[in-house]
């Protein structure tokens, strides 16, 4: 039987990683943006690709990376890629 002492510091420790990862796929999306905004697109795509890999919990975010995809793509004449992640993020 698990005291309530190691429930809750359980609880705890798993609300605190899911907020942690959320902090995080958030921070990815603003490095991406900086990224994009100095033209730097190749190396915004590694970042929003890890940040899709994190799969954030709100879905706006997740329709961010997917447009943000769509954009970069774009601004380096891949359109097949593009119109693919723009698809994406209309599904949201």
């Amino acid at each position: 039987m698990l005291s309530p002492r190691l429930l809750l510091t359980g609880i705890f420790l798993l609300i605190h990683f899911l907020g942690f990862a959320q902090t995080k796929f958030e921070l990815l999306l603003r490095s991406a943006q900086d990224s994009t905004k100095k033209e730097k697109y190749a190396g915004a795509i590694k970042i929003l690709h890890q940040a899709k890999a994190l799969n954030g919990k709100d879905k706006s975010y997740s329709d961010s990376v997917y447009l943000y995809l769509g954009n970069n793509y774009e601004a380096i004449n891949k359109i097949d890629s593009s119109i693919f992640y723009y698809g994406e993020a209309v599904k949201f």
